[in-house]
């Protein structure tokens, strides 16, 4: 394998494509003059082949390998090497069948490297292995013989001579690869031992760990077999006592039957009464029938009567509603249609602004063009002068023929366009001077045209200064009505909720009439409504029913003189139980009864009654008495062992009761369930219903506290509402009459006059420069026979000067763009409010036709 052709582009001293063929098979010099590039194809070469090493190839860095490190316009290096694959005993592994190797590597701006082989895109490493398949190394410190390197070699002891006879050998790079693998067989094996500890300080324990805990299992499954048998035998036992007192009550039985019968006989005595009070009712109800129908009709027509005022009151109250959202819909439509003309004026403005600015934008480009290319053209100039080089991408001629040449063709183009801007301005001069004529004709009428609207827009900023002073809003208005409006409806909703809820729940309400000087205070109510239950415990609500039983109903007041005078003075149409608070005195689980609790319960949930309920500290006493010391258990099995063990009573969430005295009650829920869950729902929308009456009152009190504003509001609103719309049609008329389309036809031609004008200042200014430098380049090539080097020193002070101006010029241009751009954002952003505008108002008009056609129906009803 070896060299047929190399080819280099953009690589240090060679700007373009460079082909390098006819390489001899055996031997290869290259020779030239000091600078003509000669080391440049040694270190293309060594490029290609994938150095590592930059210092071998005279670079700090990629960036230095590309011609003038990319500042002369290019930005890539690449290097192509082609090689004769002929001799297939020395091909590389995977290429015998190929009759040449591409091989291809690139660098570009900024910091990309990237190889190709054959044209397919390929990894260093894969380079590398095709390269060191055939004992090729470009890695080798010895690959490349530099000046000198002889005499080193003359010189190395036995040790280095040894290494280089391995690299010369190609043995080196197994020797790095047999490193590398034994350093990853070391990684390996570290990471074998860290799981070898890993598993016998970690995982071996746990295992161990839970082998013990099979272990306790298994003993606790037998300890739990043998306890089930003795629970047997218990429950056996437990049988056959049951089974005497039940023959013992049976005896009872038969003499509770005798006495049955004797109050059977007094029942049958009880009923014959019955039968006569009830004849003498029947005889009473017909008379009093009688007497209803006598007045009954005039009852009934007085009930239509005021059912029909209720009716007719509440569809006067939605008329009224509906007229004033209409009054408020079309305050909207004024309002919004000043805000299209507003919008519409501004949209001009802007239109009008952004012409104004690209014009700017574009002199600006103008003249950064020219300055670019007048750089060029020296910067051109100065490589010729220094290499008699001429690059004929920009000059034609070179050096200063070729500098002179642009010149004048600047001039050439700077007439050109200063001929076309002078035609341009003529006529946009005819046609401003025909449209001031025309406009001539109506100014009286543009005059009166734009007093009347300037007189109308002072009066609406005088209405819209007085309305800020009144330091009352629309939006203010609104969010107060609609509170009163929803905390009423949700009052309502709220109410008839909560009657509902007072039905279901009649018990729990505690009525009574209470006396004078009676404080009403010292009544706290039932028990149950004292309760709060968090909603984590209301699938516990209905054992903690049954575990309070009756007493849920009770009466809590503060003491019992309080309860003295409810029984004697406040006319109860039932019995009630009082608990006063000065006289109860419950037990509490103590601490050692929970201790059992726990060590019986075997893990299993269970809590006191008392604790699964909250109320307020001044009844906090009454919960005790209610609940007593009874526990809630999650399921039977755990309440069993809690009554007998512990001796407490219990109740399971099922609402099974289990008493220490042996009983057992069960079955179906009670017909007072759900009273606790019911009477939650009631204390939330108590809260509710608060909260809302709160806020309610609260935006009466405001609009109330400021009806002062709000009519000095609603009048000045009215008033600009009226003004607006005035205003709005008057801006309508004058932007389609003829006045104003000859108006806005004279602003068009004044801004086609300015930017003809700016465009006539470029031209001119392009000539002058182009003089000034062509005067400039014919004296230069006079003086450049005598003072060469000062001539070429001064096109260097030109050139960095220039391009200190075309960067700060740059900044301007990058500006000038900025602003066009924010100004087209502007005008968009306008656009898009008008198009909102106007279908707010579209919007608003179809709700004022509903909201007519809905009036309309209320008054025919």
């Amino acid at each position: 394998m070896r060299i047929e052709e190399l080819v280099i582009d953009g690589f240090k001293s060679y700007p373009v494509r460079t082909r390098i063929t006819g390489w001899d098979s055996s031997f290869n010099a290259i020779t030239g003059l000091n600078g003509s590039g000669k080391s440049n194809i040694l270190d293309a070469i060594c490029f290609v082949l994938g150095i590592t090493n930059m210092s071998a190839m005279r670079a700090q860095n990629q960036t230095d390998l590309i011609y003038k490190r990319g500042t002369a316009g290019v930005t890539k290096a690449s290097v192509t090497v082609v090689f004769n694959n002929s001799e297939r005993d020395k091909s590389p592994v995977g290429y015998e069948n190929l009759p040449q190797i591409t091989v291809t590597r690139q660098v570009a701006l900024p910091n990309v490297s990237k190889y190709l082989l054959n044209g397919h895109k390929a990894t260093q490493n894969q380079i590398q292995n095709v390269f060191q398949s055939v004992q090729l190394n470009i890695n080798n410190p010895n690959f490349v013989i530099m000046q000198g390197k002889i005499t080193k070699v003359l010189n190395m002891k036995p040790p280095e001579i040894l290494s280089l006879v391995e690299e010369a050998a190609g043995t080196r790079m197994f020797e790095d690869r047999k490193e590398k693998a034994k350093k990853a067989m070391d990684k390996k094996q570290r990471k074998v031992d860290e799981l070898i500890a890993t598993l016998e300080e970690e995982v071996t324990p746990k295992i161990n760990k839970r082998r013990k805990q099979r272990d306790e299992f298994l003993e606790f499954q037998k300890a739990a077999s043998e306890l089930e048998k003795l629970g047997q035998m218990l429950t056996a036992y437990e049988w056959h006592q049951a089974s005497g007192k039940v023959a013992a009550k049976e005896s009872d039985i038969k003499a509770k039957k005798a006495t049955i019968k004797e109050k059977q006989a007094d029942i049958e005595k009880t009923r014959a009464e019955m039968k006569v009070i009830e004849k003498e009712i029947k005889e009473v109800e017909k008379r009093k029938e009688a007497e209803m129908k006598k007045g009954g009709k005039l009852a009934k027509l007085r009930a239509e009567q005021e059912k029909l005022a209720a009716a007719v009151k509440e569809l006067k109250a939605q008329a009224d509603l509906k007229a004033k959202d209409i009054k408020n819909e079309m305050g909207q439509v004024n309002g919004l249609e000043s805000d299209v003309a507003e919008q519409q004026r501004l949209l001009d403005a802007k239109t009008q602004e952004i012409g104004k600015l690209t014009a700017s934008s574009e002199q600006l480009q103008q003249i950064h063009a020219t300055m670019d290319e007048k750089l060029q053209s020296n910067e051109a100039l100065l490589q010729t002068l220094l290499t008699g080089v001429t690059d004929t991408k920009k000059n034609s001629s070179g050096g200063y023929i070729g500098a002179l040449q642009s010149a004048q063709k600047r001039e050439a183009d700077g007439m050109a366009e200063e001929k076309q801007a002078r035609n341009h301005l003529s006529m946009a001069e005819n046609d401003l001077k025909d449209a001031r004529k025309r406009l001539a004709a109506v100014q009286n009428q543009v005059s009166q045209n734009q007093t009347q609207l300037d007189v109308l827009r002072k009066e609406v900023q005088d209405l819209q200064s007085q309305l800020d002073k009144t330091e009352w809003t629309a939006e203010k208005e609104s969010q107060l009505e609609n509170i009163v409006r929803e905390s009423r409806d949700t009052i309502r909703a709220l109410s008839l909720k909560r009657q509902q809820l007072q039905v279901q729940l009649g018990r729990a309400d505690f009525q009574y009439q209470p006396p004078q000087n009676f404080d009403t205070t010292k009544v706290k109510g039932t028990a149950a409504r004292l309760m709060r239950l968090d909603p984590t415990n209301h699938d516990k609500a209905t054992a903690l029913e049954i575990a309070a039983g009756a007493k849920l109903f009770h009466v809590v007041v503060d003491d019992d003189d309080t309860g003295s005078r409810i029984l004697k003075e406040c006319q109860l149409k039932q019995r009630v139980t009082l608990i006063p608070l000065n006289k109860i005195n419950a037990r509490v689980i103590n601490d050692n009864t929970l201790a059992k609790c726990r060590q019986f319960a075997n893990g299993k949930q269970f809590a006191p009654a008392t604790s699964l309920v909250q109320t307020d500290a001044k009844v906090q006493k009454a919960l005790p008495y209610v609940f007593g010391e009874t526990i809630i258990c999650e399921d039977a099995q755990a309440a069993n062992k809690i009554t007998y063990g512990a001796q407490v009573r219990s109740v399971t969430v099922q609402g099974d009761v289990y008493d220490t005295g042996g009983t057992l009650s069960g079955g179906s829920a009670p017909s007072s369930s759900g009273t606790l869950v019911k009477i939650q729902g009631l204390i939330n929308i108590d809260e509710q219903l608060n909260a809302a009456q709160t806020a309610a009152d609260r935006a009466e009190l405001e609009l109330k506290k400021n009806e002062r504003k709000r009519s000095q509001w609603r009048t000045l609103g009215q008033e600009m509402e009226m003004k607006a719309h005035e205003l709005s049609v008057l801006e309508q008329q004058l932007d389609g009459s003829s006045a104003s389309r000859v108006q806005k036809e004279v602003e068009t031609h004044e801004g086609r006059i300015e930017q003809a004008r700016m465009q006539l200042d470029t031209a001119q200014q392009k000539q002058k420069e182009a003089k000034v430098e062509i005067k400039k380049l014919e004296k230069d090539m006079e003086e450049f026979k005598d003072n060469k080097e000062g001539k070429i020193e001064e096109l260097r002070v030109r050139i960095n000067k220039e391009r200190s101006q075309l960067q700060k010029h740059q900044v301007q241009v990058s500006t000038k763009k900025k602003e066009v751009q924010t100004a087209s954002l502007e005008k968009e952003q306008i656009e898009r409010e008008l198009d909102d505008t106007s279908n707010n108002i579209s919007k608003t008009k179809k709700n004022i036709k509903a909201l007519e056609k809905d009036a309309k129906k209320l008054d025919e009803e």
